[in-house]
């Protein structure tokens, strides 16, 4: 590689209808050893959808993916921490999954408990519960555990002195001890106290708690609690949970009510859920009760036409939120903001619509969040959270972009923290990004501004980004994209770094199977590319070609290269290429080039595009498909080769392999001996001064299990770095190294029981 290249690092392309896999270039010069951890970064976007990442290219403080897709986001389980002011994901935050958030309570130091139906946080196991302390890691003493898979956890809240936390929910166990449905948990030790009314708990779930001084107020679906009769609503000691004898006894109808939501506030209990009479009065699902005897306020009669499921206070103003679409007699959907003495409507509208619902609220100053169903707020699509002025209801621009993977997406639970909103319920990520087949990311994994938009992906459709080179101010693309920004570019095109599209370099790539630019390599004078093609740069060229950088034809000398690969009789595919002084290797599946037999890799002028004939490596074997060349690296003097074969300069190799430059003889010993799943091929390799990392689609590695990615010495052997990505679909399509940080790309979901979609890094 010529001095003062600014270039590469790859990948490879996948068409999944013909197993069509291309390849791209590495870097000649390897970066030092890296030694990462095997857990990847928790703070990296990953890519929605059902497309792959297929290329990665570091390149100063910024890397670049390409692939197909049309969607990233920040991947945060059912818990995520959200900056208060730009609604984006801050991160580090153990994420919590396979199941939902649905209770949230601070423990005072600027950590939080957090209760649901989820089994897993921070990849380790906890179920139904968990504390997350202030630095964003899971707290590993702390497991008391509600098992069962129809168990739930439904509400949280702390005493005073922050000793306790107090649990409500759906269960019979909690921590090993016999609980029904109530709870508490020494917060030092995670071990269940003594606290348990009567022995008893409740006979049905437990939605709301809050705690007053050592009182404990409880509300939930049920009719006994302690062994009396407490139908919904009760108020019990925090020590014991021995009844306090405070019945405002909520009904609904000829049964008992349910209760929701409480809120204190002094002398005043505010009560929120499904009732028609409480407290002595008839009054619809939401009440003011006296926190002395229970007798409700005959005066605050908001009456709202639904349940109240969300309670939040504020000076003299009560938030009600749920499914209510009238309030004090007036049009209010879903929530509304009363006067807290006489329960009249305030003029506050945030302008719900009817088919929405409000779950939870946090009022922080002069903001009010909402989570829900939600859709629209104040007239702006929002999904599942929005903030609002907390004085009129005008939607402030914050828009944290929710998503869920599984069922309806929805936020149950919101606390405000700081400059930080906590938000929970049934959610996996949050500020999705629209980018067409390419993205540049920062350090930490998140989408810069950098668009350059290859065009919506979908059926018949394709913006596929499988080849970056970067020199300079200049990005060369390539892949099977028809448009880039806005514009017919076929297959590949220039972009600047801060995403414009170059109105002069259109090379035009037409022709082919499956048409397609695979790998492009920029040197200080030419632009080399291989793919898939008939013509392009203006000039018939099979499958390779050498352009002019700034124009993209193929002009002056470059006319004299055309070494036109073929497979048999047909056009082939190149699918990798490797560029050092005046030499080109290239591979992919052709078995001619140059008019010289070369099976699948081959070793040519940069100039005239000539076979060089001391080199040739005689590949052979492989899967079903094979043999093929996916990646080539000229490093330590030595060029590394992967792809889809058992033969390589006349040794037995499976699917990697070191060969010597000049002649393709097989020379070092190095031999991982790669092999294992349906079709074990290996898509990209990179070399560090010490180690060697590969990834593809093998599941062994020298006999020893290891799926999809692997760090190997400089011998080859296998090294105890295993990020355990989860079995089919798992393929590592793109690898790429810093000097920090390993970049994994592919057709991936987990690794180390953690969801990472596509893309992950490793530190």
């Amino acid at each position: 590689m010529r001095a003062g290249w600014v270039l590469l690092v790859a990948t490879v392309q996948v068409t999944i209808l013909v197993g069509c896999l291309g390849g791209d270039v590495r870097q000649a010069t390897t970066v030092q050893a890296l030694n990462p951890t095997p857990t990847p970064t928790p703070g990296a976007f990953g890519v929605l959808g059902n497309g792959a990442v297929s290329t990665i290219v570091p390149h100063g403080n910024v890397t670049y993916i390409g692939g197909n897709f049309d969607e990233l986001a920040a991947i945060t389980g059912a818990f995520a921490r959200l900056n208060s002011t730009t609604a984006k994901r801050i991160a580090p935050l153990a994420e919590t999954e396979h199941g939902e958030v649905r209770a949230s309570a601070s423990d005072g130091q600027n950590g939080f408990y957090i209760g649901g139906t989820f089994s897993s946080v921070g990849g380790q196991p906890r179920s139904k519960i968990a504390h997350i302390l202030a630095d964003g890691s899971l707290d590993p003493n702390f497991n008391p555990g509600v098992p069962g898979q129809n168990n739930v956890v439904n509400a949280l809240a702390v005493s005073e002195d922050g000793s306790t936390v107090y649990v409500g929910g759906g269960f019979d166990n909690i921590g090993g001890q016999t609980r029904n449905n109530l709870a508490a948990v020494d917060v030092a030790t995670g071990t269940v106290t003594n606290f348990n009314p009567a022995g008893l708990g409740t006979d049905g779930q437990v939605f709301a708690l809050k705690v007053v001084g050592t009182q404990v107020y409880v509300g939930g679906q049920f009719e006994n609690l302690g062994g009396q009769t407490r139908n919904g609503l009760a108020k019990v000691a925090g020590t014991t949970g021995g009844d306090l004898g405070w019945i405002p006894n909520p009904t609904f109808g000829a049964g008992g009510g349910l209760v929701m939501a409480i809120e204190v506030s002094g002398t005043s209990v505010y009560v929120g859920g499904i009732f028609t009479t409480i407290g002595g009065q008839p009054l619809r699902h939401l009440a003011k009760l006296s926190a002395a005897n229970g007798t409700a306020a005959a005066e605050f009669a908001p009456n709202p036409d639904d349940i109240v499921l969300a309670l939040a206070l504020s000076g003299t103003a009560v938030y009600a939120g749920g499914e209510f679409k009238t309030i004090a007699g007036q049009s209010r959907p879903k929530l509304a903001r009363l006067d807290a003495v006489q329960g009249t409507l305030t003029s506050f509208d945030a302008r719900l619509i009817t088919t929405d619902g409000v779950r939870a609220l946090s009022v922080s100053g002069a903001d009010l969040y909402l989570g829900g169903f939600l859709t629209s707020v104040g007239g702006m699509p929002r999904v599942a959270m929005a903030k609002v002025d907390a004085t009129t209801g005008v939607v402030r621009p914050f828009d944290p972009h929710i998503g869920a993977f599984e069922g309806a997406v929805s936020v149950k639970t919101l606390a405000v923290a700081g400059t930080s909103v906590y938000v929970g319920g049934q959610l996996s990520f949050v500020n999705r990004v629209t980018r067409h087949g390419i993205a540049a990311l920062d350090v930490d994994g998140v989408p810069t501004s950098f668009d350059p938009d290859a065009g919506p992906g979908g059926p018949n459709t394709f913006n596929d980004v499988g080849a970056i080179a970067v020199r300079d101010n200049a990005i060369y693309l390539g892949g099977n994209f028809t448009s880039m920004g806005g514009q017919p570019r076929n297959r590949i095109a220039m972009v600047s770094l801060d995403g414009t599209l170059d109105p002069t370099f259109n090379p035009n790539a037409t022709g082919g199977h499956i048409p397609g630019i695979d790998t492009i390599v920029v040197t200080s004078s030419d632009v080399y590319v291989g793919g898939d093609f008939s013509s392009i740069g203006g000039q018939p060229r099979i499958d390779l070609a050498r352009l002019n950088p700034v124009t993209g034809l193929v002009d002056g000398g470059r006319q004299s290269f055309d070494p036109d690969p073929l497979n048999g009789v047909n056009p082939s595919r190149v699918r990798t290429l490797q560029v050092s002084g005046d030499s080109v290797y290239v591979g992919g599946d052709f078995t001619t080039i140059g008019g010289q037999s070369r099976n699948k890799i081959a070793k040519i002028s940069g100039t005239t595009g000539d076979v060089d004939v001391q080199f040739d490596a005689h590949v052979s074997g492989g899967s079903t498909v094979g043999p093929a060349i996916f990646d080539l690296v000229l490093a330590r003097n030595t060029l590394f080769v992967a792809g889809d074969f058992c033969s390589i300069g006349g040794a037995a190799r499976n699917n990697v392999a070191t060969l010597n430059p000049p002649t393709g003889a097989e020379v070092t010993g190095f031999n991982p001996n790669v092999t294992g799943g349906q079709r074990p091929q290996v898509f990209g390799i990179v070399v560090t001064d010490e180690e060697v990392y590969i990834g593809g689609s093998f599941t062994l590695v020298g006999g020893m299990p290891q799926g999809y990615i692997a760090r190997l010495t400089k011998t080859g052997a296998l090294t105890p770095f295993n990020p355990k990505i989860r079995d089919f679909p798992g393929e590592v399509l793109a690898l790429a190294a810093s000097n920090t940080t390993l970049y994994a790309g592919g057709l991936f979901f987990e690794m180390d029981q953690r969801l990472r979609l596509k893309y992950a890094q490793f530190r």
